[in-house]
């Protein structure tokens, strides 16, 4: 019998379009990172009722991203159709399917699952089930709303427990045996027990009840039941349950805003988690960070978040701590900084003995019980997860390496982690330079320690050739050349880098051979900075005189900022020159300065003379209409001054009835309003005529109807001019239909000429006069602002820089009112996502 057969007939029905599974095969084989397809393809063979085929997709789809807990829970729900046939494989399958997906996102509906098929199928010992239930609680438990049903299955498996230890003491099993003294131990035995299970009961319902989850109520009366008349709460307990009531009560209201709006819940977690961070321990931090990403797996910013939080955590756990023993087998541990400690404050500790434990031995308890504590797992998992999320963040690659050096992971890991980085496709070169330079750091920080002392020997340099750090930069120098050139590294960072470490371990021939060839490329040759940067290493770790050459050179090749050189040689030569060093260098540096000022004159007078050619030919292309004739350049009346005004305002000899006036000039595109000089609109037209403003003096008609056209019909175009007939900067276009205003009103700050116009609605004078701010006030994560920009940078150029990290919606320039560049911009990403990986990438980037 085959496993398809399992499926019900109504599937065996479907047919399944093999065309199309065939076109989707060959989309995913096109690209394997198509989710959609992917998803696309699954359900198509689902819905056929291909069980095979739709493992192997599931296989490969859990290769490449983490799959949501409904896609495990299906999967798994499939395999266990075919448990009667093979129980064993069945059953390793299952135990491999849950492992794997509790790994991928926080979910109590899988893990109860999970827990559930543990105790029924699976069918482990009582000692793995518990590490499994407590697993379980330290991922989901304390979930507000749900954690309950995790809790009350942990306890219903305790209670099963204890109640078939209870059975086998019963007097009804004690009356079917033999007495002797083996049952007499046997019994002893047994009721030890059974006072063990019993604590394990009663320690669950007392942990349970200082936990804020819903239904606290019930579970403290099913513990007074429980204890019927052998004893009573205790106050220290109540007092817990009073607490964690006050703590639902106070994230009640977080939790219904959650309840109660659709998913993806960004700004309801964002303020709960926020809250936390304030008053919470750092385990309900983490819970709630897991179910927020569980819900937003693709948030860039909320993953960065978390592993900062972890991170951090870890590095800074603040001192002095302070304890006090709880239930005598468990120590809490609170902190003035517990939102530094990403752990859960209730430490679960074996203590030596019933006496209280001391500072210092739970301190080196903390240090030494790494198995205790798992910090090294939940950081590394949680980066494990992250780079399968968003796996285009390059910081998160970086982390991650750093992560698993500083847990002591063997090198190949970290060889792995890069590998996995090269084929997540970075398309921009700043990115792969990020990566290697991390990688590089990793090598030299394992090479450090054993710093190679050169005497010259053959030996000596063979070994600097081949040690794993100067193979790495070679490949990593390779790989960004080929593929972007030397533009792909334009400061020089992977060399610069390598430089520094042959300094360090004292090779200073191979530093300054790096040096020496990183500046015989141009691009790197006129930066000021790296010839500092390269004079610093050099009074680092080598000579005076050395640093002086490197100053002579720098001098002659720079010219971004040869006054910067300048100005520090001669600082350098006032601490370690003569007076004669000084003297020499102070005449090198004269000469130099009066070649820059030279030059420079001379940019300037080429300059000016281009700006005057542009002049003159611009006035060549003016239209005839500003050319007055030479019947209009005489005076109406030869007694009267000649008028200041251009002579295209002089009136025309009017012409003959019925007959066409004579044109001198070429007919407007637009025609001309003859009361354009009237500021005074119909209102009854108000609503579909804009306000136009902001205009250059020099605009006209034409101008305005080339750049609005698009919008549709006009019906008119006025522009306000004086009695001099000269424009006044601002007009009235009407349209057809209402809608063709709202979409000019979308046009507002075009430019015009050059120009940005303002565009708003034509209303009364004094009505809505006041000038209201167009852009939103509230956080737009998917907006980037941008400063410190060069005044010279173009939109095209900005926009050509920011494509790199995602699909730009719009570059938006911020200009004064005459069109002048102010030196920052908005930029706007179609998602927050995109936005956060530019803020992580282009930060700090040069332009221009």
């Amino acid at each position: 019998m085959s496993e398809n057969s399992c499926s019900s007939s109504d599937e065996e029905d479907i047919v399944i379009d093999e065309d199309k599974v065939q076109e989707l095969e060959n989309k995913v084989v096109g690209n394997p990172y198509d989710y959609s397809a992917h998803v696309e393809l699954l359900t198509l063979l689902d819905q056929g009722g291909d069980i095979d085929r739709c493992r192997e997709v599931r296989e490969r789809m859990s290769g490449l991203f983490p799959l949501p807990p409904d896609m495990w829970l299906h999967w798994i729900n499939q395999e266990r159709l075919f448990l009667p046939l093979d129980k064993q494989r069945v059953r390793d399958t299952l135990s491999n399917l849950y492992s794997r997906a509790v790994k991928d996102y926080s979910s109590v509906r899988l893990w109860c699952q999970y827990c559930a098929d543990v105790v029924s199928v699976l069918e482990f010992s009582e000692e793995k089930t518990r590490e499994l239930f407590e697993q379980a609680l330290s991922d989901v438990g304390l979930h507000v709303t749900k954690g309950i049903e995790l809790w009350e299955q942990y306890r219903q498996y305790e209670e099963a427990l204890l109640l078939s230890i209870s059975d086998k003491l019963s007097p009804a099993t004690a009356e079917g045996s033999a007495g002797g003294t083996g049952e007499v131990a046997d019994k002893e035995f047994l009721q030890d027990l059974y006072n063990k299970q019993r604590s394990r009961v009663e320690n669950l319902f007392q942990r349970q009840l200082a936990v804020p989850l819903t239904g606290l109520e019930s579970v403290l009366r099913e513990y007074r039941e429980w204890l019927g008349d052998e004893g009573a709460v205790s106050p220290h307990l109540l007092t817990r349950y009073e607490a964690a009531l006050k703590k639902r009560e106070a994230v009640q209201s977080y939790e219904e805003a959650l309840e109660n709006t659709a998913p993806p819940h960004e700004e309801e977690y964002h303020f709960y988690i926020e809250y936390e961070r304030k008053n919470g321990d750092p385990a309900r931090v983490i819970c709630l960070m897991e179910r927020a990403l569980t819900d937003n797996p693709l948030d860039t910013a909320r993953w960065i978040d978390y592993l900062q939080y972890l991170v951090c955590g870890t590095l800074l756990l603040p001192f002095p701590l302070s304890y006090s023993p709880r239930l005598q087998t468990e120590i809490t541990i609170t902190t003035p900084h517990s939102h530094l400690v990403p752990l859960p404050l209730n430490l679960s500790l074996t203590p030596r003995s019933s006496v209280p434990l001391s500072l210092s031995e739970v301190l080196s308890s903390l240090v030494s019980q790494d198995q205790v504590l798992k910090v090294k797992d939940v950081v590394l998992r949680a980066y494990s997860r992250a780079i399968r999320n968003i796996p285009w963040v390059v910081d998160v690659w970086t982390q991650f390496m750093l992560a698993q050096q500083r847990y002591q992971l063997h090198f190949s890991h970290i060889d792995e982690t890069l590998e996995e980085a090269l084929k997540s496709g970075f398309s921009d070169a700043r990115s792969n330079v990020l990566l290697w330079k991390c990688y590089l750091t990793c090598h030299w920080r394992q090479e450090r320690f054993k710093p190679l002392k050169s005497n010259g020997s053959c030996s000596d340099v063979e070994e600097i050739e081949n040690s794993p750090l100067s193979q790495a930069f070679q490949r990593a120098v390779n790989s960004v050349n080929q593929t972007f050139g030397e533009e792909g590294d334009p400061t020089g960072e992977l060399t610069r880098f390598m430089a520094e470490c042959e300094a360090e371990r004292d090779d200073l021939s191979s530093f300054r051979q790096l040096m020496s060839g990183l500046f015989e490329s141009r691009i790197y040759k006129e930066q000021s900075r790296l010839w500092l940067e390269f004079v610093s290493l050099e009074l680092r770790y080598g000579e005076v005189e050395d640093a002086r050459k490197v100053f002579q050179k720098a001098i002659q090749c720079t010219t971004d900022n040869t006054e910067l050189i300048l100005q520090k040689f001669l600082h350098f030569e006032s601490v370690h020159g003569s007076m004669e060093s000084y003297d020499n260098a102070a005449l090198k540096c004269r000469r130099q300065q009066k070649k820059i000022d030279e030059k420079r004159a001379k940019e300037a007078e080429k300059q000016e003379q281009q700006s005057k050619k542009q002049e003159q030919q611009s006035k060549k292309q003016e239209p005839s209409e500003s050319k007055p004739s030479k019947k209009s350049k005489q005076p109406l009346n030869k007694k009267r001054k000649m008028s200041s005004e251009p002579a295209d305002i002089v009136a025309p000899k009017h012409p003959k009835p019925n007959q066409p006036a004579p044109s001198t000039k070429s007919p407007a595109k637009f025609p001309r309003n003859p009361d354009s000089h009237s500021a005074e609109v119909d209102k009854s037209k108000y609503p579909v005529t804009v306000f136009v403003s902001n205009l250059s003096y020099s605009a006209t008609e034409d101008d305005l109807n080339d750049t609005f056209k698009q919008v549709g019909d006009i019906v008119d175009i006025r522009l306000v001019k004086s009695v001099n007939n000269k424009s006044r900067g601002f007009g009235y276009i009407e349209f057809h239909t209402r809608e063709e205003v709202l979409a000019a009103l979308e046009m507002d700050r075009v430019p015009v000429l050059e120009r940005p116009c303002y565009v708003s609605e034509c209303k009364e004078r004094g009505e809505g006069s006041r000038a209201e701010f167009k852009f939103s006030t509230r956080l737009e994560k998917h907006k980037v602002f941008v400063n410190n920009l060069p005044y010279s940078v173009s939109e095209a150029e900005l926009r050509a820089m920011f494509e790199g990290v995602g699909k730009v919606a719009s570059v938006r320039m911020v200009t004064t009112k005459s069109g002048k560049f102010k030196g920052y911009a908005y930029v706007e990403y179609g998602s927050s996502e995109d936005a956060s990986r530019a803020v992580l990438e282009l930060n700090g980037k040069e332009v221009g």
